[in-house]
This record gives structure tokens, C-alpha cells and sequence, in this order.
């Protein structure tokens, strides 16, 4: 009886977890609009020796070349965006 309770129990336990796996996972393509890192970095220094310069001297402050969305705050745009 014992066995058969830890049995029923290892089976549920299972059941759960495989449930749970590849939940909400979707299948994406590439994108196509990806650059490298060595790209990213010489855009980015571009951006600040010739841009920034001029936007900093023009509005008397530094520009934001950086900011960061958390993962859920994109998902959540893109879903708003596709309802839209």
C-alpha cells in the first residue's frame, strides 16, 4: 500500500513537471536585421564622436545613447503592438 501511495505520488509529480515543459514556447524565426557586437560597438562609437557631440552642445546636456526594457516589458509591447 505504501508503495503504490509513493508510486501514485512519483507519477503525479511527474505528470506535473512534464505538463509545465515547453509551455507558451513558440517557434521564431531569425531576424534578419541582426548585427554583430563589433558593429554595435563601432555604430556606438560613431554615434558618440560625431552625434552626440553636437546633440550635447546644442541642448546644453548629455544624451542618453543607452536604455534598457526588461524582457517582460518588450513581450508585453510586442503583444500590445500585434493586438493593435
Amino acid at each position: 500500500m505504501k508503495r503504490l501511495f509513493i508510486s501514485l505520488c512519483l507519477t503525479f509529480v511527474l505528470l506535473i513537471t512534464v505538463s509545465c515543459i515547453n509551455k507558451n514556447v513558440e517557434n521564431h524565426e531569425q531576424p534578419t536585421q541582426l548585427i554583430s557586437s563589433e558593429m554595435a560597438s563601432l555604430l556606438n562609437k560613431n554615434y558618440i564622436e560625431k552625434r552626440s557631440v553636437i546633440i550635447d552642445s546644442i541642448y546644453s546636456m548629455k544624451d542618453a545613447n543607452a536604455i534598457w526594457y526588461s524582457l517582460e516589458e518588450l513581450e508585453n509591447y510586442i503583444a500590445y503592438a500585434k493586438k493593435s
